[in-house]
């Protein structure tokens, strides 16, 4: 019996020998089946000491057996058109006060007017802003198409309790509005109308409108602040610029303005045109010139 149990231990101890001389450590293992890391290449000391100019005779067959054993060892690419590589341009960084993002370029907006293509539109225009001056209701009502579009969602009876023309029509805004509209120009649609002012008509596509003006003169001096005696921070002319729309400089006659080189300040109102602003297309009708749509928005 006790044999037995000798047999028995002496298995169990020859047993617990055998299996903990087969475990290896887990990091030994790892390591074993790591492959042989690839032999780095070494920079000649020749390039290292001097600006690397490829086109040198001496230095460009040095850069070249580098790239080689870079693909030898691995790597990708080559050497084709390495030579024509630019050298690449530094982003323009803005501050994070700054009302432009970086992927905005800086926008021209000339002023535009076609009406001397059309001799008939030349002269209703001509008649009409002696009219408007005159503050002539009569002619201004029949100047309108019965069916014209107005915003938002409106007709022509809109358009008159708008500017309050069955009340006291000599104070309404109408006049200067529309005044303003025709003297800034327009042009031309392939469907024979006439839409104005330029800047709705012939702003830039895939530029927003929110939160722009055009500048519609030329050399506008930009202050510092709201005022003529305000120190003057640079000049812009007919251009797409910010706006933060202070409605308290707004109301004091001046628009804050940001163009795209970093200038801030403030111009005349009357020296910027918001694209979502009134608008008005005209068309003939019958040998007669009529406005036909008068809209605002951001559409």
């Amino acid at each position: 019996m006790m044999k037995n149990f000798i047999l028995v231990l002496l298995s169990f101890f020859l047993a617990f020998a055998a299996y903990a001389e087969d475990q290896t450590p887990v990091e030994e293992k790892i390591q074993e089946e790591q492959p042989a890391p690839a032999e780095k290449t070494q920079v000649p000391e020749e390039i290292k000491k001097q600006p690397l100019d490829i086109a040198n005779p001496e230095v460009k067959p040095a850069v070249q057996g580098i790239v080689s054993g870079m693909e030898g060892a691995g790597g990708s690419g080559g050497s084709a058109g390495l030579e024509n590589q630019p050298a690449p341009k530094p982003k323009k960084k803005r501050s994070s006060s700054s009302l432009w993002p970086d992927d905005e370029k800086k926008l021209h907006l000339a002023p535009a007017d076609e009406a001397a293509k059309n001799p008939s539109f030349q002269a209703f225009r001509e008649e009409f802003l002696k009219k408007l001056a005159q503050k002539d209701k009569n002619f201004l009502l029949a100047s309108i198409s019965k069916k014209l579009k107005f915003s938002p969602g409106g007709g022509y009876s809109d358009f008159k309790n708008f500017y309050s023309l069955d009340m006291d029509a000599k104070r309404s805004l109408v006049w200067d509005d529309i005044t303003k509209i025709l003297k800034l120009g327009g042009v031309f649609t392939p469907e024979g109308e006439f839409c104005a002012p330029y800047v709705y008509c012939l702003w830039p596509e895939g530029v927003k409108t929110s939160g722009m003006v055009a500048v519609v003169k030329e050399n506008v001096e930009i202050k510092k602040s709201p005022g003529k005696s305000s120190a003057t921070v640079g000049t812009v002319g007919y251009e797409i610029v910010k706006t933060n729309y202070n409605s308290v400089a707004t109301r004091a006659g001046w628009t804050s303005v940001e163009t795209y080189d970093g200038k801030k300040g403030f111009v005349p109102n009357d020296a910027v045109r918001d694209p979502n602003d009134y608008r008005a297309w005209f068309k003939e009708e019958g040998g007669k010139w009529l406005m036909t749509t008068y809209i605002s928005g951001d559409f």
